[in-house]
């Protein structure tokens, strides 16, 4: 997670954004490896827990665990960033 759309924002919130992607990224690279990489993939990538656990030979409860572990680790970061969307499960099939 490294850019920020900034057509529509003045210096203090670009700003801000930068310092709340740097700590989102912070937060992502303490995750265990397997949560980070999962998080990544569903959010960046649009994989979904299907693929994922296709691609990894599990199941996709385990794909699903793991996002969970990583986005409950991760809402104190993402809530603090104006606009931020957090999608529950449901939403990654």
């Amino acid at each position: 997670m490294d850019q920020i759309a900034t057509d529509r924002m003045n210096p203090e919130e670009i700003l801000l954004a930068k310092e709340s992607l740097a700590g989102i990224n912070a937060a992502i690279d303490q995750l265990p490896e397997a949560a980070a990489e999962v998080f990544r993939r569903v959010v960046l990538e649009r994989y979904t827990f299907a693929e994922l656990a296709a691609k990894h030979g599990v199941q996709p409860r385990v794909v699903a665990s793991l996002y969970e572990l990583a986005r409950s680790r991760l809402a104190g970061e993402v809530s603090i960033i104006p606009g931020a969307d957090v999608q529950s499960d449901d939403a990654h099939p």
